[in-house]
């Protein structure tokens, strides 16, 4: 008789979601026990407003990152353009290795990053400190040369800042003296 517990056995085996690509045949992919709780938690119910404020936030936080790194890519790929060219124009490193870079390339890059970088204003703040990164930008007007009014900017910022008072990450203690 031995001591080892077999815990592979008690890995759960599902099929792949119809929205993921997928090759011929059916394919399974295992669940650790982890991941298993944590798909049991985000089935059930929330037990709490606390908990359900948690789980709001979090899609807020998934759909901020989703903007935020967008907004890192264009804007990398603008300084990445700026670098090569100044690099292939000067015979700096490895830059003759790439492909030239073009001069009318930057300004697409420029207009996709302040695209992005609206899109990411319009998205919503899941904290507090999103909502200042955005009270700076609306200030420092990188948004000036798209398609939006300040207005619109300052809207999508207060429906924030009323949101994430409504939806607190945890609970006062005066509202729990109330009690």
């Amino acid at each position: 008789m031995t001591n080892v517990i077999d815990l592979s056995a008690m890995r759960a085996k599902t099929s792949v979601p119809s929205d993921l690509p997928t090759g011929p045949g059916p394919q399974v992919i295992e669940l650790t026990p982890r991941e298993m709780r944590r798909q049991l938690r985000q089935q059930s119910e929330p037990a709490t407003e606390t908990c359900r404020n948690q789980r709001a936030r979090l899609k807020r936080r998934d759909a901020w990152w989703r903007a935020e790194r967008t907004t890192s890519y264009w804007r990398a790929r603008c300084d990445w353009s700026s670098a090569l060219g100044l690099a292939q124009d000067n015979g700096i490193g490895d830059a003759d290795s790439f492909a030239r870079a073009k001069n009318g390339e930057r300004l697409e890059l420029v207009e996709r990053w302040r695209a992005a970088l609206v899109e990411q204003m319009l998205t919503a703040a899941p904290h507090l400190a999103a909502v200042a990164w955005k009270r700076a930008k609306l200030a420092s007007e990188s948004w000036e040369y798209c398609d939006v009014k300040p207005e619109r900017l300052q809207r999508a910022i207060d429906a924030d800042v009323e949101w994430l008072a409504a939806h607190p990450s945890r609970k006062s203690a005066n509202s729990l003296a109330d009690k």
